[in-house]
């Protein structure tokens, strides 16, 4: 896997934002005309939305995402709902757009090496920031806190994500189904499902959120992000029904089932009541399949093969 690949995998992470921007105070946003920062209190401002599109036109950089950034922190609640809810999904499509830009700041062997020589597991990005000595590394990891991102790693690279907890700031003044979408990607973010190759979280985790995905689906359908979740919602089905390489769901040598997933996942199955269970494909076709189980041994027979090619192709 490549190592722009790699940090793909991760789609959004938590981190430190700008100074202010996780103590509930107003942050930061450029006075008129200068380059130089001041304190603006949260207040109606008619000019909030078009000032926050302004900074966003431009030619993407850490000021313009940064200052973007501070300005729907401080004026969300003056914005009609659907302006919170585009400033939102824009923000958010900026910082995405601008990832590959940090990522190669991040990536430069200088910087890569100045961070590893401080960095321990669950360390964040201030904790980092604090210990690095190097200028170059230094500044970059200054910019990723100033626009939110988090410093990750995975893959034998650090690298940048968006942090997704703090949009959760936003959910009052953003419509439902986006509101859903920011806590969606805020636990994704939080926990990852997937690193490495190898399932992150338990079974039973990872059947809640496949059934979570399912049910934004059942619930929106119209909505900006339901595409994103529907990509989400596909690779935490074959997480399910194959599990990951270095987390398989039947053993490579036996075809044995793992037997904790096998347990966790008849312990939800019978937790559902029947209408929960009708109203969700994904518990259906995994109650089959565990019925299935019971009659191969709890082997990967041909039958489960053909069982699993049918309702859950990797395909798909």
């Amino acid at each position: 896997m490549s190592k722009s690949a790699a940090y793909r995998l991760f789609m959004a992470g938590l981190g430190l934002g700008v100074a202010l921007s996780g103590t509930g105070m107003a942050a930061a946003e450029p006075a008129a005309g200068s380059p130089a920062s001041v304190s603006v209190q949260a207040a109606q401002d008619p000019g909030a939305y078009d000032r926050f599109n302004r900074y966003l036109s431009r030619s993407p950089s850490t000021e313009s995402l940064s200052s973007a950034r501070a300005v729907l922190i401080n004026h969300a609640k003056s914005f009609t709902k659907s302006q919170a809810t585009l400033a939102v999904l824009k923000l958010e499509n900026a910082q995405n757009a601008y990832l590959d830009v940090m990522l190669r700041r991040i990536d430069r062997p200088a910087v890569q090496k100045s961070i590893a020589a401080v960095y321990k597991p669950g360390m964040t990005l201030n904790e980092v920031l604090s210990r690095v000595s190097a200028r170059e590394a230094v500044i970059a990891l200054q910019d990723m806190r100033a626009i939110d991102y988090k410093l990750e790693t995975g893959e034998g690279l650090f690298y940048p994500v968006i942090h997704y907890k703090s949009y959760k700031r936003f959910k009052p003044y953003v419509k439902s189904d986006i509101a859903s979408y920011l806590d969606l990607m805020a636990r994704e973010s939080e926990d990852p499902a997937n690193g490495d190759a190898a399932l992150l979280i338990g079974w039973d985790d990872a059947l809640q959120r496949a059934v979570d995905f399912e049910s934004f689906l059942a619930t929106y359908s119209v909505s900006n992000r339901r595409e994103a979740i529907r990509e989400r919602f596909r690779w935490a089905k074959l997480s399910v029904f194959y599990g990951q390489s270095n987390t398989p769901l039947f053993d490579y040598d036996t075809g044995a089932v793992d037997p904790e997933a096998r347990a966790a996942y008849t312990r939800l199955l019978s937790a559902k009541s029947e209408s929960e269970l009708a109203s969700s494909k994904v518990l259906t076709d995994l109650q089959g399949l565990m019925d299935l189980l019971d009659r191969t041994g709890g082997k990967r027979t041909r039958a489960v093969e053909d069982y699993l090619s049918q309702k859950v192709p990797v395909g798909s």
